[in-house]
């Protein structure tokens, strides 16, 4: 019989379930954590301590939910920023600013005796932009007796960073699963980006975890290699073998975990790889690339050493980083341009398209107009090299700004089995991410007459056609006008979600401190699969719900020439239904 429990929170994804040694399943706790954080009360987006995230516990007595966990931001990553642009201080000449995370991305979690840990990517937001100062792997502990945070939470990345300068650094990004010895304090952390596992110890007393050294090198923290992008780990009862699922390579890592540095003894494919040369194989090259922190590519001469590690510096930075499954983490980075809520990039494209050739324009103040001029973010964000090169195959091209001089797309670039890695990575972001499906029923009468109301307010002013927004690019790159401080002028909108006065919305700043872009307006936001990013609406994250975003009279009434048709509040609850339904299968407006 299958049953469902509701109010289980947002968004729900790792599970765990307490043992306590009886024999009866009608005495435990389930544990299930919410992928995504929340807004904290009080707090604005785009500061370090701007959200939590949260586990809630199920009752397997009665089958419903007895509670719910909050899993606090932490004060201190143990890395330095070197300025501070919420409190408007422009980056100086040294790191001394602290910076903390919130945590987020919670897919998995673990038990162990009393207490129950959850990896996750952690994200500080507040700028300015390097890469070790946005986002970190984090690892919370909840004190199961107590059903709360047990404020033990350590930063994965330090024990790689505390390495000798002459040992190489591999850092342990997006920590995604977790699994532990069955007679033992020692668990293992899947590293998705970074295609590792690394080993922890916890006290038993106070939870408190540890990265461990490799038992053979004391210099270095023990990292076992997996396959490429592992997801999921387990270990079998007698606590011999680790079994690791590597979702790209489509195979699972064999690891022996009696010998003194645990090894992979074996590597079993699961699943077929697409044919070499087809379109299947190139999104999947794709997806390697935007999953990884590292990158292999082909030699830049024949029969040479292949090129690695191109993607960010030393393993801290992947695409999926910020944009999980392709999406988004919901997270409001203070960027180069202002506080800017992750784009998730299943909007980037039309999905209706079989060739994909129909594209938005990309970041919140359409100052780009290529999936390629993300080069500048693997280079100024991740710290990679990046991937667009010079004549010799490797040295990185410096020219790669966005508009000019270049277009960046068919540019000489690295390769992958023969592939252009960005033509990769831009296919996969065309053919291999797909839009969630609502579970808001397009029957439901609300949802009808929200529609409705969505026509009569002319909304698909700015949110129409099968992307559910007006931005389309209509120019073969680069643009040859139109281009006013840095911004492809004509893809914006002014809908009154600007505004720059601290008094009012603290966090519209730019990274390096100045004064923001968004006095021209903003490229609409895509409405499709809208419910499965919540509570962070408008580019800066200022409302917390679809409630928020309708009560702007100037937004609601952008569509009908400053006439408000919204003015009832069950109009605008209906609407808010219709929104929530919105995905692949709704009939866009034209």
């Amino acid at each position: 019989m299958i049953k469902t429990i509701e109010g289980v929170g947002i968004e729900p994804r790792g599970l765990a379930i307490t043992n306590d040694g009886d024999g009866n399943d009608d005495d435990e706790t389930v544990f299930v954590t919410q992928f995504l954080s929340l807004p904290l009360p009080g707090k604005f987006d785009g500061a370090d301590d701007a959200k939590a995230g949260y586990v809630t516990m199920i009752s397997t007595a009665t089958d419903s939910v007895i509670g719910q966990i909050q899993l606090n931001p932490i004060a201190d990553t143990t890395f330095k920023a070197a300025g501070d642009a919420l409190r408007r201080i422009p980056p100086g000449p040294t790191p001394v600013f602290t910076t903390g995370a919130y945590p987020n991305q919670l897919n998995n979690i673990a038990i162990k005796g009393s207490f129950a840990y959850v990896p996750n990517t952690g994200a500080s937001p507040n700028g300015p932009v390097q890469f070790t100062v946005n986002t970190q792997s984090l690892l919370h502990v909840i004190n199961r007796a107590a059903a709360a945070d047990a404020l033990q939470t350590i930063n994965m990345h330090r024990a790689v960073a505390d390495q000798p300068a002459t040992v190489p650094k591999r850092f342990i990004t997006q920590p995604w699963a977790m699994a532990f010895k069955h007679d033992s304090d020692k668990g293992y952390v899947v590293s998705a980006a970074s295609n590792i596992v690394v080993k922890v110890g916890v006290n038993p007393s106070t939870g408190a975890p540890v990265v461990l050294k490799d038992p053979l090198d004391a210099t270095r923290v023990l990292q076992i290699p997996t396959g490429s992008n592992p997801r999921g780990i387990v270990i079998n009862e007698d606590d011999t073998r680790a079994y690791v699922m590597n979702y790209v390579s489509r195979n699972v890592t064999v690891i022996d975990l009696l010998t003194p540095r645990e090894t992979v003894i074996a590597t079993v494919q699961s699943a077929s790889l697409p044919l070499s040369g087809t379109l299947e194989d190139k999104i999947h090259i794709g997806r390697e690339l935007y999953n990884t922190s590292i990158g292999v590519f082909d030699p830049a001469t024949p029969g040479g050493t292949p090129i690695t590690g191109r993607m960010s510096n030393n393993g801290w930075g992947a695409c999926s980083a910020c944009h999980p499954f392709g999406l988004s983490d919901n997270v409001v980075w203070i960027f180069a341009t202002g506080p800017r809520r992750t784009i998730p990039q299943h909007t980037d494209f039309d999905q209706t398209d079989p060739l994909r050739g129909i594209q938005r324009a990309l970041n919140w103040s359409a100052i780009f107009d290529e999936e390629e001029d993300f080069e500048l973010n693997i280079r100024g964000v991740s710290g990679g090299q990046g991937l667009i090169v010079l004549a010799d195959g490797i040295t990185p091209d410096p020219n790669v700004n966005a508009f000019t001089p270049l277009a960046n797309g068919n540019r000489n670039q690295l390769k992958v089995r023969g592939v252009g890695a960005w033509d990769a990575i831009k296919a996969f972001e065309q053919f291999g991410i797909r839009a969630p499906i609502s579970p808001t029923p397009s029957s439901d009468p609300d949802v009808i007459a929200g529609r409705a109301l969505f026509a009569s307010a002319n909304c698909a002013n700015c949110h129409d056609g099968p992307q559910w927004t007006s931005s389309r690019i209509n120019f073969t790159p680069p643009p040859t006008a139109g281009v006013v401080n840095g911004q492809l002028i004509d893809q914006l909108k002014k809908v009154g979600t600007f505004n720059p006065s601290p008094l009012n919305n603290d966090n519209e700043v730019r990274a390096n401190a100045a004064a923001p872009l968004g006095a021209d307006g903003f490229s609409p936001a895509s409405l499709l699969s809208l419910f499965a990013f919540p509570q962070t609406f408008f580019h800066n994250g200022a409302a917390n719900s679809l409630a928020d975003v309708l009560a702007n009279v100037t937004h609601r009434s952008a569509g009908t020439g400053g006439v408000d048709t919204l003015t009832n509040a069950v109009d605008r609850q209906k609407l808010e239904q219709f929104l929530l339904s919105i995905d692949s299968r709704t009939v866009p407006f034209p």
